[in-house]
């Protein structure tokens, strides 16, 4: 029921990285002792009083100690985990929960839906994964692929985030994503992210990285302060100071339960802060994968690499500002025939890609394009090409930014304005930096105007519209806060 095996996992997966960066291997040799251990009485002998791990985490410690070693029986006590949950009747729960929410209401392979704890559960999906790369069974292939598109396009929020209620740390339902109240914990994200670099071991697919990117540079690093010794446990969308202040001035049994508002620096269940400590550190896992003779770029970030393909050791230069700018470079610094394959992000509708300064075709095939030939020392790729400039725009909130692309005439304008109803009522907000804003925004020459909520199909026009009313406010004087709630039909202001 409880975290005896969760422990075990991290103490397996912390031994093995202690003895790569170190070569030393007295953590390691304590490890695989109490491996063994575990072993025994679960496997082996069925002594243990339960059997399957409460909180999963040990199933993909062992798969990683399995190809660490070489050892098969660790790989054995993994597959036996894996399928034993959810058909025992040795296996109990907490009082206050039930089986499903420790994912053991059905056998892994019957499990088509994301439930329960939520970094529970991503766990054993990362190990489900684990055991499919290792083993090809289609069927479990095709269990994790059903629960990774329930969990990315019917229970994660837009940042990556997933497990909506702090009741049990938990999945919910479909399409339930309450903003304040929003749990995503660190290491739900955390957990997601390594689901989705097993599931790119298995299959070319562009996705996986898609979602272990939002994953990455959204909850897990709003974890983590830039000091590196504060973090969140929890990532609302969104808090109002008012609100827990109201909230903690009342009674203990009418309190709801609220997110902090600033990190702090441990908690009472201190799983996030080592968790996000050990994602940094490991980083480097996120950039390629590599199958046959091909090499798979699958998230941008400054690496000099070395891997080794078919017999052959290829040295990389990767040079980027990504995600702040769109462009990515590949300097080879190896000789060679093989398949490179650059992964185009989800989000982008267009890519320009170079070889040597040459254009190259860039439809993508399931979110790579694919470059084969014989590559020389100093060959050059170079994705990007797209130029987003930043404005800030304050009104709305101190801080709020629109994004100006101006090869195409876009702008991305967040909060400053949509259809339906602008707020400037807030202490935070200030109605006169609002009308400058607008008045520097609707002069661009717009082909679309894209928000951050409600409708898309707007037209630009709109935000002539709204800087003319803004105008009209201000010469009435009633562009300050307190001045009341104005409706123009298609949009309102609340001022």
């Amino acid at each position: 029921t409880d975290h005896e095996l969760y422990c075990a996992g991290h103490l397996i997966e912390g031994a093995i990285a202690y003895k790569e960066a170190t070569g030393k291997d007295n953590m390691l040799r304590v490890a695989m002792k109490y491996a063994d251990l575990i072993d025994r009485v679960f496997r082996v002998e069925h002594s243990a009083a339960f059997d399957t791990p409460g909180h999963e985490e040990i199933e993909l410690a062992l798969m990683k100690l399995y190809h660490y070693t070489g050892e098969e029986r660790y790989f054995k006590l993994a597959e036996y985990f894996i399928n034993t949950r959810g058909t025992s009747d040795r296996d109990e729960t907490y009082s206050f929960a039930d089986q499903e929410h420790m994912q053991s209401h059905l056998p892994v392979r019957e499990q088509v839906t994301a439930e329960g704890h939520s970094v529970r559960a991503l766990y054993l999906y990362s190990g489900m994964a684990d055991l499919a790369l290792e083993t090809k069974e289609e069927k479990l292939t095709e269990i994790c692929r059903t629960l990774f598109e329930n969990i990315t396009e019917k229970r994660m929020y837009i940042t990556g985030g997933v497990g909506s209620t702090c009741r049990g740390e938990s999945f919910t339902f479909d399409y339930d994503f309450p903003e304040y109240t929003a749990y995503n914990e660190t290491c739900a994200s955390i957990a997601l992210a390594l689901f989705c670099r097993r599931l790119w071991l298995i299959e070319a697919d562009g996705r996986y990285a898609d979602t272990a990117e939002r994953a990455l540079y959204n909850t897990v690093l709003s974890g983590i302060s830039l000091s590196g010794d504060s973090f969140f446990y929890e990532n609302p969308l969104a808090v109002d100071p008012r609100r827990n202040a109201f909230n903690d001035s009342r009674p203990e049994g009418l309190k709801e339960h609220l997110p902090i508002l600033e990190r702090v620096k441990v908690f009472g269940c201190s799983c996030c802060p080592p968790n996000l400590v050990r994602t940094i550190g490991s980083i480097g896992d996120y950039l390629y994968s590599t199958a046959g003779n091909t090499i798979f770029a699958q998230c941008y970030m400054d690496a000099d690499t070395t891997l080794h393909l078919n017999g052959k050791t290829i040295t990389l230069q990767e040079r980027t500002e990504y995600p702040c700018d769109g462009k990515i470079s590949w300097t080879l610094k190896s000789e060679g025939n093989f398949t490179f394959a650059v992964r185009i992000p989800g989000w982008c509708d267009k890519a320009e890609l170079l070889v040597n300064g040459e254009k190259v075709p860039a439809a993508a095939e399931k979110g790579f394009v694919y470059l084969e030939r014989d590559w020389k020392d100093g060959d050059r790729i170079e994705l990007g090409g797209r130029t987003l400039e930043v404005l800030h725009t304050p009104g709305h909130s101190p801080g709020h930014m629109c994004f100006w692309e101006a090869e195409r005439g876009y702008l991305f304008s967040g909060d400053l304005v949509y259809r339906g109803t602008l707020f400037a009522c807030y202490p935070s907000t200030n109605p006169e930096e609002y009308l400058s804003s607008l008045e520097r925004t609707a002069c661009l020459p717009m082909e679309r105007l894209l928000p951050a909520h409600h409708a898309l199909d707007i037209g630009p026009e709109l935000l002539g519209r709204v800087r003319d009313a803004f105008r009209g406010l201000k010469e009435q004087g009633k562009l300050r806060h307190g001045g009341g709630t104005f409706d123009y039909g298609d949009w309102a202001v609340r001022l």
